[in-house]
């Protein structure tokens, strides 16, 4: 299951199985580890200090790797949009929310 939502969250930014290694200091093996798990082999339990480094190197808080909030549902990208607007003092939260405004005005008029 995290390893599953590392890999999502890994394609949908675009980065490989070696940049992911380098920004959360893993090796590149035990990320692929993580994201591929064998049948009939216990899962790799990483430690919360590894998730931590992982979810950083991502850019999305740990709860979206280990599941305390309700993501279940959402694509990879919709969490990655939700990760960015929490980062974002009132100001750019403001501005997020008019440009969100403006494309749903944009795409409501097609």
């Amino acid at each position: 299951m995290i390893g599953q939502r590392i890999k999502e969250l890994r394609k949908a930014k675009r980065l490989t199985l070696d940049e992911l290694s380098r920004l959360s200091k893993s090796n590149k093996s035990y990320i692929w580890e993580l994201e591929n798990p064998r049948d009939g082999k216990k899962p790799i339990s990483p430690s919360l200090k590894k998730l931590n480094l992982i979810a950083n190197a991502l850019r999305v808080p740990l709860t979206v790797l280990v599941g305390d909030e309700n993501y279940s549902d959402m694509t990879s990208e919709e969490i990655f949009i939700i990760s960015l607007y929490r980062k974002l003092d009132k100001q750019g939260k403001e501005k997020f929310t008019t440009v969100c405004k403006v494309v749903s005005e944009v795409l409501n008029d097609r």
